[in-house]
């Protein structure tokens, strides 16, 4: 298929007539173009050319066969985009430009949701330098990282490339649904992952950073995951998602689930992971995620102790998830926190509305559990209730005065 390809991409590139095809639609277009053939190309050539740069040597064992094919397919790939770009160096020109610049004003007259897709088509997935000072992984897992000395497999390197590449497609850049990962620039199996809120959910339209790290076993272990956006350890999100970060997910294997729920190295991989944090961990049912609580839904008190959980979510969902990140966004996705938050402000501060009024009638209570994973917050918010109300009016206000603080130029490049 991807040798037929390659040929079909050469003949419409040698045709005076058919070469247009290959371009991208203006934004002025309705609906908007997520991704022109050319773009197509350009992104399966980075993705080849990460296979390459991060493969080692083919190997003349028969057993190898496979990979060996795999990496011949690599230089076919590269060689026809080569060939391309070579007969048209416009195109090249054409789509950098297409990639890295917006127009703001043909946007504007666009649903959100398709100002969202086309504003982060091309910051699903991308490279950043994670060393930081002393050469030490800015990285959760740096100690795991200079442990881990077992030599890869080509299966593994193999593997890695494979669903990167899927990656760079399949990532959802939904305005209700984004995921974004950005690898360091030197090693694909360190990752980090910005994972947004599902809107409905006490996590809606947050921001919340997490720590990927495959070790050298994968896939036959799972990866290393863990939460960064915890306000400094001050807040566990989730039953599942403690205040020092750890994910408690059976897909990780750091929770015992039944057998159909753990990671399978034929069938598990990043994006199930990273989906399965997004809207199973990440979800409405914030209390009842605890094992042993499911009973309780639909019962007064478990809803009300929902409600007193999801509450502490919401006000720090603001707080951490969504103001810190202004502020300070992460290295490697400052523009994914510019744009979602310059795209969405009307939306966030509705829902953030939203949360006010449902506060001011709906009954909560931050006793037991609640109390156990977050005393200081639950004994604050117990006090009265007005408490949380005052508190949550105070950190709107001072989203919204970050939010109007976010400029965008006519290119969307923030400045």
């Amino acid at each position: 298929l991807y040798k037929s390809f390659c040929q079909t991409i050469l003949v419409i590139s040698s045709n005076q007539i058919l070469k247009e095809l290959l371009l991208p639609i203006p934004p002025s277009f309705y609906p908007p173009q997520i991704s022109s053939i050319l773009n197509i190309l350009l992104t399966q050539q980075n993705n080849s050319g990460l296979f390459k740069q991060f493969s080692v040597i083919k190997s003349e064992n028969p057993a190898n066969n496979e990979n060996n094919q795999s990496i011949e397919l690599t230089d076919l790939i590269l060689q026809t985009i080569s060939e391309v770009f070579s007969r048209y160096p416009s195109f090249t020109k054409s789509s950098n430009d297409s990639n890295t610049v917006v127009d703001i004003e043909s946007l504007k007259k666009q649903g959100v949701n398709d100002q969202y897709r086309y504003s982060f088509r091309d910051l699903k997935f991308g490279l950043t330098n994670m060393i930081g000072d002393n050469s030490i992984y800015n990285h959760h897992y740096e100690n795991n990282i200079k442990s881990d000395t077992k030599n890869t497999s080509q299966s593994r390197i193999i593997r890695l490339a494979q669903e990167i590449a899927d990656l760079t497609f399949s990532l959802p850049i939904d305005s209700y649904n984004l995921i974004t990962i950005r690898a360091d620039v030197n090693r694909l199996d360190i990752m980090k992952s910005m994972i947004a809120g599902a809107e409905g959910t006490p996590y809606a339209n947050g921001l919340f950073e997490y720590h990927l790290y495959l070790p050298s076993t994968y896939p036959q272990d799972p990866p290393k995951c863990n939460l960064e956006t915890t306000g400094n350890g001050e807040v566990r999100f989730n039953p599942n998602l403690y205040s020092c970060g750890k994910v408690c997910l059976s897909l990780l294997g750091t929770w015992r689930g039944i057998a159909s729920e753990n990671w399978d190295p034929k069938i598990s991989n990043l994006l199930q992971l990273l989906l399965s944090i997004q809207s199973v961990v990440m979800s409405e049912e914030v209390y009842f995620n605890e094992p042993g609580f499911e009973g309780e839904s639909g019962t007064e008190e478990g809803e009300k102790r929902n409600e007193g959980y999801s509450n502490i979510v919401r006000y720090n969902n603001i707080k951490f998830a969504m103001i810190e990140h202004i502020k300070n966004p992460p290295k490697g996705f400052e523009e994914v926190v510019r744009r979602h938050f310059y795209i969405k402000r009307d939306v966030i501060l509705t829902e953030c509305t939203q949360w006010i009024n449902t506060a001011q009638t709906k009954l909560a209570s931050y006793y037991g559990l609640v109390s156990d994973h977050n005393h200081k917050i639950a004994t604050r918010f117990s006090s009265s209730s007005n408490v949380y109300i005052n508190e949550l009016k105070e950190v709107v206000q001072q989203l919204e005065s970050t939010l109007k603080g976010l400029v965008i130029n006519n290119t969307f490049e923030s400045i």
